[in-house]
């Protein structure tokens, strides 16, 4: 087999990843899937596959699922196709049965591949040419990753690896060792990311975190982003119940000098005659 697939470290916050044996049949659907239109024969018939499909059945599907898998550890037929179909409810597959097989495609194929995929034959000839010319096409792609980059840095995907990166690095600085997130820290962060806060304010927040942390304990630990989000998620409470009581102060106040949106009309005065306003209340 030739080509890849792209994969999102989000992929540890999934359900997915919590069910090894989910997983595991995942990655397969996607390694099986096409990368290109092309043609084959199944029970001398042609079956035309888009890219992002394979075809399959119960039995081809056990086959290869346990290819080289001790016999005591493998997942019987009925097991795998119950597990292909959950991932149909999940959104991931889309699956059509036929008489003797079933074409499965995968749900927004091309998320999974890059925009710069290159054929075989393309690799082959890069690998003849000079080193010059090799180098310039590393440049050229290096700029155009550049470009993607800014292009995306608002996805879901990429502010939870922003966030995750900046929560390894105040954690590496804190314990004096490398740190990763772990797969409930990419839980927590998603958590934040869904309700849509900003990039630059949760790292804001996340440095605030760590640093009032460390002025109250100075040798303890932040042990994993749970802590921080209660934090994050505090404080933006907090912000946004002192925005209400502004925008209620605001709203008196503008009543109280009859601005109220023009609500207050002027009135015709009893004493002379002139036009006048009603005078203001006191607070």
């Amino acid at each position: 087999m030739h080509g890849y697939v792209k994969l999102y470290r989000k992929t540890l916050a999934s359900s997915i990843w919590q069910d090894p044996d989910l997983f595991r049949l995942w990655m397969f659907c996607l390694m099986k899937a096409s990368h290109k239109e092309r043609t084959v024969m199944v029970e001398k018939k042609e079956v035309e596959l888009d890219p992002g499909q394979f075809y399959t059945g119960r039995f081809s599907l056990h086959q290869e699922f346990n290819n080289g898998v001790p016999p005591r550890k493998q997942v019987k037929d009925t097991t795998l196709w119950s597990w292909l179909k959950k991932l149909e409810s999940m959104g991931n597959l889309d699956i059509k049965t036929y008489n003797k097989y079933s074409v499965v495609s995968i749900v927004n194929w091309s998320e999974y591949q890059d925009t710069l995929t290159t054929e075989p034959q393309q690799i082959d000839s890069k690998m003849t040419a000079k080193p010059q010319q090799i180098d310039t096409n590393k440049n050229v792609k290096n700029v155009k990753n550049v470009k993607k980059d800014k292009n995306v840095i608002n996805t879901t995907e990429d502010s939870v690896d922003l966030i995750a990166q900046r929560f390894a690095d105040l954690k590496t600085i804190q314990t004096g060792r490398p740190s990763h997130p772990s797969t409930e820290d990419y839980q927590a962060i998603v958590q934040i990311v869904v309700r849509g806060v900003s990039v630059s304010q949760t790292i804001e927040l996340l440095e605030q975190c760590f640093k009032e942390f460390e002025e109250r304990k100075p040798n303890g630990k932040i042990t994993s982003f749970k802590y921080c989000e209660s934090y994050i998620l505090d404080r933006l409470e907090a912000e946004q119940k002192k925005e209400q009581i502004l925008a209620k102060r605001r709203i008196t106040s503008d009543q109280n000098n009859g601005r109220d949106t023009g609500s207050t009309p002027k009135q015709e005065s009893l004493t002379n005659g002139q036009v006048g306003r009603f005078p203001r209340r006191k607070a």
